[in-house]
């Protein structure tokens, strides 16, 4: 998945957006987006979100952009990945250190199975009721597109999602309680802090970005009609045309202060 990056160096130099500066790069597995500019700056953004919300996006646009079998995997992994925060989110309100919870997670980081017990029990303990399962029919179908290869059509891959989804609304509804404020904003940080660990000690200037996903910690006012989002995502401008555009109109921008300049001069 790409979004865009904008050099804040210019910016802060210039006292105007440098147009130039702005691509559209993918988003790595670090969260840490390295960049250089058109005058030669290095800088650093670093992504806010948790990986399940990534991929929750990266879910819903590869069903706007056609690759349906991409959008069941997102969607698979985007849920897997919200019951490891809601894990953590849930030891860390008991007490239980980062380092701790690190060292019992890497005995089950590998093993579904587990992370799914561990979950369910975590959400049991925390809430005294169990959470809305996936279906054995659309687990069944996740495992033949992942592992049997099966081509999903547009309709298999949207109720797929729907599924995920109403598996992810009631841990997300307990994360997003007064309880957990503190919790979020800790790990938040956190997160941040170890993604920007390589350019702060790079010595690059370094920011953060914040990205609007389907499936949100922070943001609880999303559409939940899937479809409805879908059709959001698709009304969007081209991200690559938007870049275009932009550089397009940093060149005229560059092209006035030149000739202003040389007019100064003579």
């Amino acid at each position: 998945m790409q979004t865009f990056t904008m050099c804040m160096q210019c910016q802060a130099e210039l006292g105007i957006l440098n147009f130039l500066s702005l691509a559209l790069v993918d988003i790595p597995e670090s969260g840490l987006i390295e960049t250089t500019c058109n005058r030669g700056h290095r800088t650093a953004l670093v992504i806010q979100q948790s990986k399940f919300e990534i991929l929750s996006e990266m879910g819903v646009r590869a069903i706007v952009n056609g690759f349906h079998r991409d959008a069941v995997f997102s969607f698979a992994t985007s849920l897997e990945r919200l019951y490891e925060f809601f894990i953590e989110a849930v030891c860390r309100k008991q007490g239980i250190s980062r380092d701790a919870f690190s060292v019992v997670w890497k005995q089950m980081a590998k093993q579904s199975e587990r992370q799914l017990g561990a979950f369910l029990t975590a959400f049991l303990l925390e809430t005294r009721n169990t959470p809305n399962m996936l279906p054995r029919k659309q687990s069944e179908f996740r495992n033949e597109v992942v592992h049997k290869g099966r081509f999903p059509t547009r309709e298999e891959a949207v109720q797929f999602g729907i599924a995920i989804f109403n598996c992810a609304r009631a841990p997300l509804t307990v994360l997003r309680s007064p309880a957990y404020a503190e919790i979020i904003r800790d790990l938040t940080f956190e997160r941040i802090d170890e993604r920007s660990k390589h350019s702060l000690n790079a010595g690059l200037l370094t920011s953060t970005i914040g990205l609007v996903t389907p499936l949100s910690i922070m943001t609880a006012d999303q559409p939940e009609d899937l479809e409805e989002i879908i059709a959001a995502y698709s009304s969007r401008p081209d991200l690559k045309r938007a870049v275009e555009e932009a550089n397009a109109l940093g060149e005229a921008i560059s092209e006035l202060i030149n000739i202003n300049i040389n007019r100064n001069i003579a």
